[in-house]
């Protein structure tokens, strides 16, 4: 009976449990809920399959590095025809600047499902009053959101980056490890900009929608309108519309962090200023956060 009453949770009277703040259990129960449905975890799917696809590509070149070194030994030829092949398929840089461009929309399609219904759902079962109806602070509900929102492309984002990083360092040769590791940083910093503007954007298109399924739908619409008009405008002379893609605006940020340059299967397009690029993805960001704070202080006066 004494393990029933402390399941449903109920406690002692007098227990002092000392001061928690409303952050975590609202983030935690911010991402319980859509977790249940079998269709979000699904949603993992396209992350792992670009890890994997981004993996595959690393160790061809860890191997094709390798065979280089070998053949340099026996014959110059063969040497020469493994660096062209190198040269194709580029090397660890290349990798990650493509893995969070890639990873970036994936991130994208998991949110899509778990970030969404963050404030949606609390909109559409009248729960703001529910949470409100406690002395709870406005900030503190936004920051518990936002924890929830970018635990999902942190998870997708920074691991698998580490990841390939250290899979990389791991298998340099002992002379070229070392070089790698400058990389570490910018690589990083790119994974929390990506983090950044998708928990910035799903945030506000959650905030501004009552159903769930109507602020996943404006949040990957938007994305793939802004993609397509940021990537087709200055094909058509309008420069300026590149600055309008989010994954445009990433890769032109993150080859300027890491010195990549693309290659012959992947050409990469970039805008003309990384800075502005880089302005761009935090502008996107701060509306986003911004529509949350507004939608916030309209329907709740505490």
């Amino acid at each position: 009976m004494n393990n029933q009453i402390f399941s449903i949770g109920y406690r002692k009277l007098g227990t002092d449990r000392g001061p928690t703040r409303p952050i975590w259990p609202i983030a935690r129960t911010g991402l319980q809920i859509p977790w249940r449905h079998r269709l979000s975890k699904l949603s993992l799917l396209p992350a792992l399959a670009v890890l994997i696809g981004h993996a595959i590509w690393l160790s061809a070149i860890v191997i094709g590095r390798k065979a280089g070194e070998v053949a340099a030994t026996e014959n110059v030829a063969a040497a020469l025809s493994v660096q062209m092949v190198a040269g194709v398929f580029g090397d660890v840089r290349e990798v990650l600047s493509a893995f969070i461009q890639s990873q970036f929309y994936a991130s994208a399609i998991a949110l899509s499902f778990l970030g969404a219904p963050l404030i949606a759902d609390d909109v559409h079962a009248g729960a703001l009053d529910l949470y409100f109806a406690r002395p709870l602070r406005r900030v503190d509900y936004i920051l518990g959101k936002c924890l929830a929102a970018a635990l999902v492309p942190l998870g997708l984002l920074m691991i698998p980056t580490l990841l390939l990083f250290t899979a990389a360092a791991g298998t340099a040769a002992p002379g070229q490890s070392g070089e790698l590791w400058h990389l570490l940083l910018p690589s990083i910093g790119g994974a929390l900009l990506a983090t950044f503007v998708l928990t910035g954007l799903v945030l506000g298109f959650s905030a501004q929608a009552e159903r769930s399924r109507t602020a996943a739908a404006l949040f990957f619409g938007a994305l793939i309108v802004l993609t397509t008009l940021g990537n087709g405008l200055p094909q058509a002379g309008v420069s300026v519309a590149g600055y309008f893609a989010p994954d445009r605006d990433l890769r032109t940020v993150m080859d300027a962090l890491l010195g990549a340059r693309g290659t012959v299967f992947v050409p990469v397009v970039h805008n003309e200023s990384a800075f502005m690029s880089f302005l761009a993805l935090l502008g996107m960001a701060s509306a986003g956060f911004a529509s949350v704070w507004l939608s916030l202080r309209a329907k709740v006066s505490s």
